[in-house]
């Protein structure tokens, strides 16, 4: 069965975007539905992959209406989609949908997998007709990834219990030999790996994957890279980051991406300690020479926290590019370049609808064109629409166009993230006001004020009339409890909230 949904097509650029000055971008609607928070509905888990000009998509959809879960492969080839449905279930309360993942074959056949409750399901195309394989049953897993790259070997990686005891967890491969699956256990701890998704890619006869674990005494978050030739599994290379664990939620990554001269790069973001320090990054490259640290050139605060996606996404001129967001809140692209100098927009088209509930999904490039995959909606609120998008940008243009707004007046509002987040008591707000007579508006008056999660108000920062500039606010939270508050900048037709957390 086939899925065949209304695209419509938006071309936005300087005169009619007031979020984003000067780059031109496309937002193509993939797909709409509405979401209803009793058993959940519409878009979950996408992956995303390039094959020879062509984009691949698999994800899940669900079907209130139905009691039903679908997944579904789109494929988009000169501009066209196409959407088939690969599997179907019967969706209930107790087997969650997590995760979805796609590879490419080097004949352009598609193989997508997923995940659904502790089962894990291999699927492709024969003769027009999908064909499924069960390769995991019944085990606690925490996520799945498949090899990024067209190469010689088939198969995905999970993290999950070894056993139905769970008693340890490990890092497996599942293999396609001989028109079967064999699973391996590559590295196995008792207790838990940690949460996030392996990052895995192939160049050639080599296999990689990156993959996170804690130890303690002293707590440390590790990132371990495995590399795989002619069936042997070594560590390749490992980073040790030593931190304060404190009960507190540590946010860590590592992903993996490749150059188009076929170095690997390792992207890490290490957690943040019981104190509410702000996150750090490192960047790591394999050339002939072996594995190197890359110098990071001033990353701006906020740079990169939380990113999405299966893998580093790496453009033909070298640019690193990654996209991040926190639970629905706080969508952002940033990227670093061949020479280490980074940078950030807050200011993405994925604004156009609410800024507070964004799902980014996966990211993946054409040339130098990013493709952006993301829910826009409120999911939470009964039948509420949502849609599945998809963002064009051409990376230059989005380079060339923070650059000259970084050397000039604001041409643009923005209200940035607060920093540090987590924070006790004090934090520091960031916004911009541009020149106001080429916005058009009738006003100056910048107010900026802070909620809590009931829409109290609990704090008048700022109200009065402001010049062009940038500017910072310090904020005092020593009198209000811990919690998840909201701060929102209004001047003249422009309004944004954005979420900060106390952490006493």
């Amino acid at each position: 069965m086939k899925k065949f949904v209304l695209i419509s097509i938006m071309l936005i650029g300087a005169t009619t975007s007031l979020l984003f000055a000067q780059t031109n971008f496309e937002i193509t609607v993939i797909d709409s539905f509405k979401w209803n928070s009793s058993i959940g509905g519409g878009v979950e888990a996408a992956d995303a992959a390039e094959f020879n000009g062509s984009i691949f998509l698999s994800y899940f959809y669900s079907s209130n209406a139905s009691n039903k879960r679908y997944v579904f492969l789109v494929k988009k080839e000169n501009g066209i989609y196409s959407i088939d449905t690969v599997a179907t279930f019967i969706q209930d309360y107790f087997s969650h949908t997590r995760a979805t993942a796609i590879q490419i074959e080097s004949s352009g056949n598609p193989w997508v997998y997923y995940q659904y409750g502790g089962d894990i399901f291999a699927s492709r195309k024969v003769n027009g007709t999908w064909i499924t394989d069960q390769i995991v049953s019944n085990l606690f897993i925490s996520g799945i990834t498949t090899l990024d790259g067209v190469g010689n070997e088939i198969g995905l990686f999970y993290k999950g219990a070894t056993s139905e005891a769970q008693t340890s967890y490990g890092l497996m491969f599942a293999q396609w030999k001989n028109n079967a699956w064999e699973t391996k256990v590559l590295y196995e701890q008792p207790g838990d790996l940690r949460d996030p998704r392996p990052s895995a890619l192939q160049i050639g006869n080599d296999i990689y994957v990156s993959f996170i674990t804690i130890s303690g005494s002293p707590d440390s978050i590790i990132v371990h890279v495995l590399k795989e030739n002619n069936g042997n599994w070594n560590e390749d290379f490992s980073d040790v980051v030593v931190t304060q664990l404190g009960g507190v939620y540590i946010s860590d990554r590592g992903m993996l991406g490749k150059s188009g001269n076929g170095n690997v790069f390792l992207w890490r973001e290490y957690g943040q300690s019981d104190s509410g320090e702000s996150l750090g990054w490192r960047l790591f490259e394999k050339d002939v020479n072996g594995w190197h640290r890359v110098n990071l050139v001033s990353p701006p605060d906020g740079f990169m926290a939380w990113p999405q996606g299966s893998n580093l996404t790496i453009t033909n001129n070298g640019t690193i590019v990654m996209i991040s967001e926190a639970n629905g809140f706080d969508p952002k692209i940033s990227w670093v370049k061949p020479d280490g100098t980074c940078g950030l927009n807050e200011k993405l088209p994925y604004w156009d609808w609410n800024p507070f509930m964004l799902w980014l999904q996966d990211i993946v490039t054409v040339n130098d064109d990013i493709y952006i995959y993301y829910t826009n909606g409120a999911p939470g609120n009964y039948d509420y629409p949502v849609t599945f998008k998809e963002t064009k940008i051409n990376i230059n243009d989005l380079i060339t166009d923070i650059k000259s707004e970084q050397n000039n007046i604001p041409g643009t509002f923005n209200l940035s993230q607060n920093y540090p987040n987590p924070f006790n008591p004090t934090t520091v707000i960031e916004y911009q006001i541009p020149n106001v007579k080429t916005q058009n508006l009738a006003s100056q008056l910048v107010q900026l004020k802070v909620y809590n999660l009931l829409g109290r108000e609990v704090a008048i920062l700022v109200n009065e009339a402001k010049q062009p500039g940038i500017y910072k606010v310090n904020f005092d939270a020593s009198s209000l409890s811990s919690g998840i508050y909201l701060y929102e900048l209004k001047a003249g037709n422009f309004t944004r909230i954005r979420k900060m957390i106390l952490l006493k």
